[in-house]
């Protein structure tokens, strides 16, 4: 779980290059994403908020990213130890966040045979991959074979694998006959209402977001760069992005690139769907 730590103003922190004065020190794991940023941020307005002792006003935290030191996010706050996962809320204060952890826990998609799944829970998995994509989107169907060869290779290896439709209208019918097409062996699921898809903040089809068992975020992006652009396609890939990933991932080691650019279909929404209509 990433972390954030901050310190009393004047507490003793020989090793920081920062003198503790007037603010508050927050130290913040490399891994950590502008989501978990934000729900952090989130967590110390609302303990701010709570604190009578506090007189300041909270100002929004200077943010310097530098993935050789440590990151650093300065305020006005008071001292505290706040946890953030990368796409799970942060503990303590942060109630509706927590409450949004737990939803997560508890998701329930069903796949096109109807059968119940619980993608974001624990399973004793070392990761979990979620490829999101739509049935008539042609760029992602011509990746259904490197996402079954990527399914039967790591499956042994502990990763855990969903194929994931996001369209609200997409029948259990229509989207069983083409998942058996193209031949996917990994449990397809219906993401009906797109609470699957907004969890793991995917845009685009063909679109990877591989989790660790705890739900931190550990890769999102494409699955490699043979789609260099819309229209146009490599005959191989240069960059097998996502084996890269699952490869450092299973080896204990940080992934180097976490995030790419997806190219492909974008994926509707809910938001958009209602605005279509009206």
């Amino acid at each position: 779980m990433s972390w954030i730590t901050s310190y009393q103003p004047g507490q003793d922190k020989s090793n920081s290059s920062s003198k503790i004065i007037e603010w508050n020190l927050i130290f913040v794991h490399p891994s950590l994403d502008s989501r978990g940023k934000e729900l952090a941020v989130k967590a110390i307005r609302l303990q701010q908020g709570a604190s009578k002792a506090n007189s300041r006003r909270f100002k929004d935290p200077l943010i310097i990213v530098n993935r050789k030191r440590i990151q650093k996010l300065v305020g006005g706050v008071s001292a505290a130890i706040l946890c953030a996962a990368s796409l799970s809320p942060v503990s303590g204060a942060d109630a509706p966040a927590a409450a949004a952890e737990a939803e997560g826990r508890t998701l329930v998609v069903k796949d096109v045979d109807g059968k119940p799944h619980q993608p974001l829970v624990n399973d004793g998995q070392k990761a979990t991959a979620l490829f999101f994509v739509l049935h008539d989107c042609p760029l992602a169907n011509s990746c259904a074979p490197e996402i079954n060869r990527i399914v039967a290779d790591y499956k042994a290896r502990g990763v855990r694998s969903f194929l994931v439709y996001v369209e609200d209208d997409l029948s259990r019918k229509v989207a069983r006959k083409h998942a058996r097409e193209f031949g996917y062996t990994c449990p397809v699921l219906l993401d009906h209402g797109q609470k699957l898809m907004r969890f793991a903040r995917v845009t685009v089809s063909p679109e990877v977001a591989v989790l660790s068992p705890e739900n931190e975020s550990l890769y999102r992006g494409r699955i490699d760069d043979r789609l260099a652009d819309r229209g146009k396609q490599r005959v191989s890939p240069t960059r097998r992005d996502l084996r890269e990933a699952l490869d450092e991932i299973l080896a204990g080691k940080p992934v180097a690139v976490p995030l790419t650019k997806a190219v492909g279909c974008y994926l509707p929404t809910s938001e958009h769907k209602k605005q279509n209509e009206s």
